[in-house]
């Protein structure tokens, strides 16, 4: 397997000084069209491209991207896939840094017609030293040059904030209804989609994230990789940069791991084993899509902060949203120690005899109605060195609501810490919820669980010693060539499952107990041999994926199960 691109070869696809668009059209709608007009504001330089044209926009149109004045770092094709290894091929004679690949009818069509199409542009970009993102992608946005690289609506990506963060999802079109998180104050500094990986792919995006100052942070929507232990290489390298990266992982079920291979042809792997693999990395999984952004953008604002307490105070007029967030923050983990004598003693003397100064801390409406006394009495819990963070429920959404908000972000900053709002008010994008987005030290939430997760999330993380590198398992030479023997032997590139078993206890690795079986007596002896209940399944090399075959049936509990 190969390392993470670098930098340097990343950034003639992610953030190019020039662009060319292979397959313009004056067709309404189009690919070619909606791509050309999303670089409308693009700070490089553009080039048509189309043999139809001799102009286009108000622009030269040229023949071919033989015929370009200079050598783009990147080419969008926009063509059907029947031409794009033409096109390919022409990017690889012009010596281009990249390429970004529309079509699909590759791989996640599942027939050995689109797998075998695909590795032949990977071949291809890899023999001619050009970075492929694609097929089957969407394409992807750098916020710095405007370079809007994708044929769907283009959108503001937001105000360059020093929280910015970079959203990447295999899938675009998620992506793409994510990125719309911008329009109510989320602020992107790249938004980058990869379809079928064939070359370039998620691992690889993290990496050069990690390294661009206008990353603050990454949320990943992702499906699998081919290398998992490059995306954990990148993880760990995002973290040392103190980059949080968040993840929601599609195709968790068999069912989910089914459509994924129909959406870009990847088998999604074991979820357990990616959960490992992001638990090592220190990447922060979420459970519900909904949490992506919000936790990222949490994250990416409390690691500009030194490294938290974990106790949280809770700051609320609803003595019922009080106990709601204790129940949430209970079920996620997260302490809420009682307050310092001193801090308590502010608080009763601002807070009514029917409040509360305890954590929960019940201020009441006369409290917060009164913004100076809400301030004494935030700057008060977020003063106590027990609290790391200061969660408000905020229910007003209005502008002495939003003045409230202003006034918790004033004292968070004091304190150097973290004020969590949580929008209670069904009015989500009323009056100041842009504006909480936009706060450096304040972080709106759609819900109470969302908020105590997201805690959690990062007590963990500020909990967690970074693994030493992993210095490998040296495996004695006769299991070395017990194991060639045994890939030798089998030729091909498929093993059956018996020869990947046999090469696994050959290297020390434990396997589940097997027979093989060739007849109904045989396998009513051996099923009895082995204990029942068994599993059988077919074991052929022309039958890689039994399970979509048919070919795997489970529970036989009786000898004459395993007989029929």
């Amino acid at each position: 397997m190969r390392d993470n691109y670098g930098q340097d070869a990343l950034r003639r696809l992610i953030a190019p000084s020039s662009v060319a668009v292979v397959g313009v059209s004056e067709k309404a709608g189009s690919f070619g069209q909606r791509t050309w007009d999303n670089l409308c504001g693009f700070d490089g330089r553009r080039y048509a491209v189309n043999p139809r044209y001799a102009s286009y926009g108000g622009e030269r149109c040229y023949p071919s991207v033989e015929a370009l004045p200079e050598t783009p770092d990147c080419v969008v094709i926009c063509t059907p896939a029947p031409q794009v290894e033409a096109v390919l091929r022409e990017c690889i004679g012009k010596r281009v840094g990249s390429v970004v690949i529309y079509a699909s009818g590759y791989a996640e069509l599942g027939t050995e017609q689109g797998r075998q199409a695909q590795e032949r542009l990977r071949q291809i970009a890899r023999d001619g030293s050009v970075l492929l993102l694609g097929p089957n992608c969407m394409g992807l946005i750098h916020a710095g040059s405007r370079a809007a690289l994708t044929f769907s609506p283009s959108f503001d990506l937001g105000d360059g904030t020093k929280h910015q963060i970079a959203l990447v999802s295999q899938s675009g079109a998620i992506g793409f209804a994510l990125l719309q998180a911008s329009q109510h104050g989320t602020s992107f500094s790249h938004m980058l989609t990869s379809g079928n990986a064939c070359d370039v792919d998620v691992a690889d995006q993290i990496a050069y994230l990690s390294q661009d100052e206008s990353c603050h942070g990454i949320a990943l929507v992702f499906e699998s990789v081919a290398d998992p232990s490059r995306l954990v290489e990148a993880g760990m390298r995002a973290r040392r940069a103190g980059k949080p990266v968040v993840v929601y992982k599609v195709a968790r079920s068999e069912e989910g791991s089914a459509a994924a291979m129909s959406h870009t042809g990847a088998l999604a792997g074991s979820d357990a084993a990616y959960r490992a693999a992001f638990d090592r990395a220190g990447m922060v999984l979420v459970d519900d899509i909904e949490q992506l952004l919000e936790t990222t953008v949490f994250l990416a604002k409390s690691a500009r902060l030194r490294e938290p307490a974990p106790g949280v105070a809770v700051l609320t007029a609803s003595g019922g949203l009080g106990i709601m967030a204790a129940d949430k923050a209970a079920d996620a983990g997260v302490e809420l120690p009682q307050p310092r004598k001193d801090v308590q003693e502010i608080l009763s003397a601002r807070i009514p005899a029917f409040g509360s100064p305890r954590n929960p801390c019940d201020v009441t409406a006369q409290v917060v109605n009164d913004l100076g006394s809400l301030e004494a009495c935030a700057v008060a819990l977020l003063g106590d060195p027990s609290y790391g963070a200061l969660v408000y429920p905020h229910t007003g959404a209005h502008e002495l609501g939003t003045e409230r908000l202003r006034v918790l972000e004033r004292a968070a900053a004091v304190a150097g810490k973290m004020a969590c709002v949580v929008w209670s008010t069904a009015w989500l994008e009323g009056p100041g919820a842009s504006e909480v987005e936009r706060l450096p030290h304040a972080a709106v939430f759609r819900s109470m669980s969302g908020c105590a997760r997201a805690l959690g999330a990062r007590n963990r993380v500020a909990a967690n010693v970074e693994p030493e590198p992993s210095a490998g398992v040296v495996l004695a030479p006769e299991a070395l060539a017990r194991a060639r023997q045994i890939i030798l032997e089998a030729g091909g590139e498929t093993l059956t499952e018996v020869e990947g078993l046999q090469i696994l206890q050959a290297c020390g690795i434990g396997a589940t107990p097997y027979r093989v079986v060739t007849d109904a007596a045989s396998a009513e002896r051996e099923a009895q041999a082995l204990g029942l209940p068994v599993a059988m399944k077919i074991l052929s090399r022309d039958v890689p994926h039994k399970t979509d075959a048919g070919g795997v049936v489970l529970n036989i509990r009786t000898t004459e199960q395993s007989r029929e």
